[in-house]
């Protein structure tokens, strides 16, 4: 690779500027930050594979091999198998934060106070129900939807969108998931709590977790971010299995056969073209960087290390 220096001044006069030719946009360091979806290996809790750009992202599913977030009001479906590819979208989703997914065939997002049943496959609306406005949480497994909404914790047949059971006094809680182990887990004022899918009904509970702000489950595996530090626990047990720290700026996760993350990363260069890793994304060898590489004017004027 060839870098281009700037002409070399006698040593007590110091370079004040580099002239940059036009047509080439302005470098932006801070205070841009980008947002990265990671796919996480479930076993080790380490990164298998990233994807730059996620900037205003809200919301993130992990439904069999698909992704499925909301970004900047539109839809998109992503295929993970065996790298992140786009491959449907769908506009129109603006002030949507609550997706999940139910009954092997549908998906549910929560837009402006509609719950809305939409076929995965072609992302087309098949059902919906109003007064949802104060939704908080939402989750599913096998036929079912878990809503926390106002101080109830409500159960809906997903096939009908009709109510099955509630239980109240669940106005404090602050996260929920549903693995599909036949129980439910919510955190409530630093106490996580396992429930009965079928009655809502308590079975177990685990103090000290004050500072938890994920939780997603998969199976017999249950993860939660707290104090920034993602934790993998036993489901059966509530005992810690795993850990990995650095998770303090992560916003929004999911999990199915991986674990999925979106974090906001600082120190990235970006332009009105695209955004780009940092100086260490390029030596990366364990995981696979899903972004594209940096034009050729970055080399001249900001080279790095390769």
């Amino acid at each position: 690779m060839y870098l281009v220096y700037p002409y070399c001044f006698p040593r007590e006069k110091a370079v004040e500027t580099i002239s940059i030719p036009k047509g080439i946009p302005t470098l932006i360091t801070e205070p841009r930050q980008s947002r990265v979806l990671y796919k996480m290996d479930v076993n080790t809790l380490k990164p298998v594979e990233s994807d730059t750009g996620w900037e205003n992202a809200t919301a993130l599913l992990a439904y069999y091999r698909y992704v499925f977030l909301v970004r900047r009001g539109v839809l998109i479906k992503m295929d993970t198998r065996p790298n992140f590819r786009p491959i449907l979208s769908d506009t129109g989703w603006g002030n949507t934060k609550l997706i999940a997914g139910a009954d092997g065939k549908h998906i549910f997002l929560i837009r402006d106070g509609v719950l809305i049943k939409m076929n995965m496959d072609t992302l087309t609306p098949v059902a919906s129900d109003t007064g949802w406005g104060n939704a908080r949480l939402m989750d599913g497994a096998g036929s079912s939807l878990y809503i926390v909404r106002g101080d109830n914790l409500i159960k809906m047949d997903a096939k009908t969108l009709k109510e099955e059971r509630r239980d109240s006094g669940w106005k404090d809680a602050t996260l929920l998931t549903a693995p599909g182990d036949s129980y439910i887990y919510l955190v409530r004022r630093g106490e996580l709590i396992k429930m009965k899918e079928s009655t809502l009904t308590p079975v177990a509970s685990d103090t000290g977790w004050e500072g938890s702000t994920l939780i997603a489950g998969s199976g017999r595996n249950i993860y939660l971010v707290r104090q920034g530090v993602l934790i993998k626990m036993d489901s059966s047990t509530l005992k810690p299995l795993a850990y990995d720290t650095g998770w303090q700026t992560a916003r929004l996760m999911s999990s199915s056969d991986y674990v999925y993350l979106v974090r906001r990363e600082p120190n990235r260069f970006s332009n009105t073209e695209q955004v780009y890793g940092g100086y260490g994304d390029y030596r990366q060898q364990n995981c696979q960087i899903s972004m594209h590489r940096a034009p050729y004017y970055y080399l001249i004027y900001y080279p790095y290390y390769q």
